[in-house]
């Protein structure tokens, strides 16, 4: 895994729904809502805004599961690791 190069979390929704931003004093924004998205995506923004805002923190969890897998702490029998290095791959950009 690398070093992560994206904005560190937490991100949180705001100002409902339509801005994902960090929590620096700066207020850093992440992702904005489509100016001009068809009625179907439209629905499904403040769904995908809170996806993206869980993004920083998914990949804490993956990290640490696969972590724990590789210490066997816990068992890859229940947990396969191929799924969790496929996504921490996606998020890093090497897939």
């Amino acid at each position: 895994m690398g070093d992560p190069k994206w904005t560190p979390g937490p991100w949180s929704v705001w100002e409902g729904g339509v801005v994902v931003h960090d929590h620096n004093i700066e207020g850093n924004v992440i992702c904005l809502e489509p100016e001009h998205m068809m009625k179907a995506s439209l629905a499904s923004w403040p769904d995908n805004a809170n996806l993206i805002a869980a993004a920083p923190s998914l990949y804490d969890a993956l990290s640490g599961a696969l972590s724990a897998l590789n210490e066997n702490l816990i068992s890859s029998a229940a947990v396969p690791r191929e799924p969790i290095i496929a996504a921490l791959a996606k998020a890093e950009g090497r897939s």
